[in-house]
């Protein structure tokens, strides 16, 4: 049975108790202060909690009660963020220790124990209260304050009521990821950026007839919505286009993962889940900004699990190999620096192409350790080149945007030169033009690491937003032309791009290196340009350090 006190605009408490006297008692006891709501066992009380968790101040709960006991209710409530955002207070025995701690591990505020102190229930209450009231308020959890949508915390509440009060709906799972987005607000800046978010906000809400929709973190939306017609693909891709087509910035790139006729037994946050693995497949793509989850998605983030997991044997084992492509001078055609570029050799000698495992240890971080397990190879080798008295050709590696932001990156690889007793010189780092969009974090390290000897190449110039911004803020003194801009060279208008991109960098004092060259046109037209430096396929392919060594040898 449940019970309701009259609405007198109190704050009010759930009291879930299947004792009556002890029901009545309590009610007595408050009923002054608050407009109390009672329950007889859990089952009811979590009812009433779901119904009324936006206005309910408090729950007072019993540990032992028929149907659904206080630990239960705890769990269930646990599960939900929302409704776990109410605090509870438990009611135990005394010397009932612990239990107290059990329920005050899984979630509850407080607890008060029988037979009741009236003060002491009193001002628990008050505090307990008192601390939720200071804290977020529940309009603050579920909205989200810039769109207006509900929150991610929300959405997974209300997805999962849909869910049980339509059980044979279709549902379908849509995130949309903003590619890039902090390229994004480094450009155009905070309030452009929160236009766009919330431009795309109208336009989804404006589509949506039939489900829920929320922000999803700060560069995601997710929707749900429900219905017996299946999606139409061609429909789909025609409104994302114009949207973008439409959009406050141009060029900014949204990719949409598609979770078709979910499985109601799984957990919404599983779902999403989904949806999101299907963009991880089209989020470097050009040409499709739509996907779906398959068996082979799932089959695929299985593969790389299991390569995450094989990283830190491969390490153990050096089975990562260091390979160099030589940088040759246009004019001399003289090897005169070398690029390294890392490889994957299985002991059973199948190699594993740097574009399958990369992007992985990029995302779960363990790219730093292969950062650095590269540098340090290299710096072996010219110790050896050095050692042999060898000519000791500059050798660039490449510093992933993690490991540059990682702190004390720059005393830890200063550390490692110095160890191997080579110039700094020798040894430049290569960094992608999109580092930039973290300034000062970025420039600090960057000064430390010129200040010591290190020399900085801009690698990729012109695959991304913000070449410019990179050149104004950062200390490099090379220039590497993307391929993505040589192998347009041959157009007029690709020629003048780049011939541009070789003007500015001279300006800037930069030395400029054209990489991905594989004809003999492109070459002759970089010669044309003045390039300084040609590294691609045209003279020589990426190659072990033993076959780079002879090259060397033979070209000098």
């Amino acid at each position: 049975m449940m019970k309701f006190s009259g609405a007198t605009g109190k704050r009010k408490i759930l009291i879930v108790e299947d004792d009556a006297l002890n029901r009545e008692m309590l009610s007595a006891l408050l009923e002054d202060r608050y407009e109390i709501i009672t329950a007889q066992n859990g089952k009811e009380g979590y009812q009433l909690l779901s119904d009324h968790y936006k206005e309910l101040s408090l729950v007072l709960l019993d540990v032992q009660m028929p149907v659904m006991n206080g630990f239960e209710f705890l769990k269930k409530v646990r599960e939900d963020a929302l409704l776990s955002s109410v605090p509870i207070i438990v009611i135990t025995v005394k010397d009932g220790i612990d239990t107290e701690l059990l329920c005050l591990d899984m979630g509850a505020s407080d607890f008060i124990t029988k037979p009741y102190n009236s003060d002491i229930i009193r001002k628990r209450i008050r505090n307990v209260i008192r601390l939720k009231e200071s804290s977020l308020t529940l309009e603050a959890v579920e909205r989200d304050e810039l769109t207006g949508f509900y929150t991610e915390q929300a959405f997974l509440h209300y997805a999962k009521q849909i869910m049980s009060f339509k059980p044979n709906k279709k549902m379908q799972i849509i995130v949309a990821k903003i590619k890039d987005f902090k390229l994004v607000n480094s450009i155009y800046g905070t309030k452009r950026a929160d236009e766009y978010l919330c431009y795309l906000a109208s336009c989804y809400s404006e589509k949506l007839e039939d489900g829920l929709i929320a922000r999803k973190g700060s560069t995601s939306f997710v929707c749900m919505f429900y219905g017996d017609e299946k999606l139409d693909h061609l429909k789909l891709v025609d409104t994302a286009n114009k949207i973008a087509a439409n959009a406050p910035i141009h060029g900014v790139k949204v990719k949409y993962g598609i979770y078709e006729d979910a499985d109601h037994d799984l957990p919404i946050s599983t779902m999403c889940d989904y949806a999101s693995l299907a963009i991880e497949t089209i989020m470097e793509s050009y040409d499709s900004d739509v996907a779906y989850y398959t068996e082979d998605v799932a089959l695929k983030r299985i593969r790389d699990q299991i390569m995450e997991n094989s990283f830190e044997s491969a390490i153990e084992n050096q089975e990562f190999t260091v390979y160099y492509q030589p940088k040759i001078d246009i004019l001399t055609e003289q090897v005169v620096a070398a690029e390294a570029l890392v490889r994957w050799k299985r002991p059973d000698d199948t190699m594993v192409p740097p574009g399958r495992f990369i992007p992985i240890y990029e995302k779960d971080g363990q790219i730093e350790k292969l950062d650095e397990y590269v540098f340090k190879k290299v710096c072996q080798l010219q110790k050896k080149m050095i050692h042999s008295q060898k000519p000791l050709l500059s050798i660039s590696v490449n510093l992933s945007r993690s490991s540059i932001l990682r702190d004390g990156v720059a005393e830890q690889y200063i550390n490692i030169v110095k160890e191997n007793e080579i110039p700094f010189s020798c040894v430049p780092l290569e960094l992608t033009e999109s580092a930039a969009i973290y300034g000062e974090r970025l420039r600090k390290t960057a000064g430390q690491l010129v200040e010591s000897g290190f020399k900085l190449h801009m690698d990729d110039f012109g695959s991304g937003y913000s070449s410019m911004i990179s050149l104004n803020q950062l200390p490099f003194s090379a220039l590497k032309i993307d391929k993505s801009l040589i192998d347009h060279i041959c157009e007029a208008k690709g020629k003048t791009l780049v011939e541009q991109v070789i003007m500015l960098a001279k300006l800037l004092n930069m030395k400029v290196v054209a990489e991905g060259v594989e004809t003999k046109e492109q070459l002759e037209i970089l010669k044309e340009l003045k390039c300084d430096e040609i590294q691609g396929f045209y003279y020589a392919k990426p190659m072990p350090e033993d076959e780079f060594i002879a090259y060397v040898q033979k070209k000098r």
